[in-house]
């Protein structure tokens, strides 16, 4: 095996590039009811187009650069942002959510 060996993906966008996603998180893991708020103030595109933002959480769609989602039930979830420029050009990541449990006291 070669430690120094690695996979890697390289993806050529002539022209328009796609918007670069930052998300800031106020936590993931918590009991229900559990609300999660998220900020995609700081997403941008290299190439200075305006960015449209879009949350998706099952069938619940908000649109901005903040949102908040309120978990119910225990489970876990996998919000998605979606951002896309003028231009048309996307990106999207995906988060997840662990609700029913906290992390161990020390």
């Amino acid at each position: 095996q070669n430690q120094n060996a690695r996979l890697s993906r390289v993806v050529y966008h002539e022209g328009n590039r796609p918007p670069v996603i930052n998300v800031a998180i106020s936590d993931t893991i918590g009991q229900p009811p559990f609300n999660v708020k998220f900020d995609g103030s700081k997403t941008y595109d290299p190439d200075i187009n305006p960015v449209s933002i879009t949350w998706h959480m099952g069938k619940e769609i908000k649109e901005g650069p903040k949102a908040d989602f309120t978990f119910e039930n225990a489970g876990i979830y996998y919000p998605v942002v979606h951002a896309v420029d003028t231009k048309g050009v996307s990106s999207e990541k995906r988060f997840k959510i662990i609700v029913g449990n906290t992390y161990p006291m020390v």
